[in-house]
């Protein structure tokens, strides 16, 4: 033991160009750096619905065309809550960036069901009054 940690600290020393490679982490690779997916995942998220929703609030209308966006946004923060869960479960590592991702997450998938829910209101009882107006005269 002594040995090996002389032997290396003089290849180090003389040739430190020489490197051992890296162990892989205890919880395999991918599962160490899960966290750093989650928060992705969440940022992606929130970058599709908060600023849709700001164009919803701002115009007053809701295309149905920009449902898909809402429903890739969902998606993205439900894949985000799983990876967030999964940090806790697997590994050590990035907590703090899977907490953040929980939050941003749970705040995105918020933001589509609030404006889904209002889409569907809108439709149902007022008969889309949301629906873009026509302004050829």
């Amino acid at each position: 033991m002594l040995g090996q940690i002389l032997l290396e600290m003089l290849i180090q020393l003389f040739v430190p160009s020489i490197r051992r490679p890296d162990p892989p982490p205890a919880e395999g690779e991918y599962n160490a750096s899960l966290g750093s997916i989650a928060a992705f995942l969440a940022l992606l998220a929130v970058l599709f619905s908060v600023p849709l929703a700001l164009i919803v609030v701002v115009k007053s209308r809701l295309d149905p065309d920009m449902m898909w966006m809402f429903g890739i946004s969902a998606v993205f923060a439900i894949l985000g809550i799983t990876a967030a869960y999964g940090t806790f479960r697997v590994t050590w590592r990035r907590h703090t960036l899977a907490r953040a991702a929980l939050w941003s997450s749970w705040f995105a998938l918020a933001v589509v069901v609030i404006i889904t829910i209002t889409f569907l209101v809108d439709t149902v009882f007022y008969g889309g009054s949301l629906k873009p107006h026509n302004t050829c005269g």
